[in-house]
């Protein structure tokens, strides 16, 4: 789980560079729709349609990414 709060899923993926995060759901074998929109139930609607198991892998990856960026983060606050 990550350290801070303001990490949700549809936060992180909304954030993320589209053509990006087409290529991770490609490589899933996952398309994820174009202009889904994440402040009504699109996101929702896509994540559902997601096998349970596949979700819980993803979430874990994007996890570990978020976690990652959050330690990031904290060495270059101490660098500066």
């Amino acid at each position: 789980m990550a350290k801070h709060r303001s990490f949700t899923l549809d936060k992180f993926l909304k954030a993320v560079d589209p053509d990006l995060r087409s290529r991770y759901f490609l490589q899933k074998g996952i398309t994820f729709p174009e202009g889904v929109d994440f402040d009504d139930d699109g996101f929702e609607d896509f994540w559902e349609g997601i096998g349970e198991a596949q979700r819980a892998v993803i979430e874990e990856e994007l996890q570990c990414i978020n976690d990652t960026a959050d330690k990031a983060r904290d060495c270059l606050q101490r660098a500066v």
